[in-house]
């Protein structure tokens, strides 16, 4: 059992800290999921870190994170305020080995989308270009 809004404020705080950014969590005090704390640290550590990488140096970079749970799910939305993603690298973003970037492996995006399964969630996202990207992971709520 892994309390999501506990690692979510563990990465946000560490990146505020090394970053230009702002970084904003909306998230409760607690929302508990069954996963692997490691991997989630992981998982979010990646999508901030692209997030903070997609925003041009002339823009003022803005990163939200939202969490928060219905009766089925707990929903966690990484939205920025980059570059977006073009249509012709869509397909291929969760592809392993992909990257649009000159350094690093291509295998962040494959890696999380690996894990949020592995824990039974999905991952989607929509894009808009020039105007940003949020990344949408749902996974289950612990039924008590």
């Amino acid at each position: 059992v892994v309390n999501i809004c506990a690692v979510l404020q563990s990465v946000t705080n560490l990146f505020q800290q090394n970053t230009d950014c702002e970084i904003i969590l909306t998230a409760p005090e607690s929302l508990l999921i069954m996963a692997d704390k490691e991997q989630c640290l992981r998982i979010f550590t990646n999508l901030l870190k692209n997030a903070e990488q997609s925003i041009p140096e002339n823009r003022k970079g803005k990163i939200e994170v939202i969490a928060f749970a219905d009766k089925n799910n707990v929903t966690i939305k990484v939205k920025d305020n980059g570059c977006g993603i073009s249509n012709d690298i869509k397909h291929k973003l969760f592809t392993p080995n992909f990257t649009t970037k000159t350094t690093g492996t291509g295998l962040g995006l494959a890696m999380v989308k690996n894990s949020v399964v592995s824990f039974n969630g999905t991952i989607t996202f929509e894009t808009e270009l020039n105007q940003g990207t949020i990344f949408t992971i749902i996974f289950p709520v612990i039924k008590k």
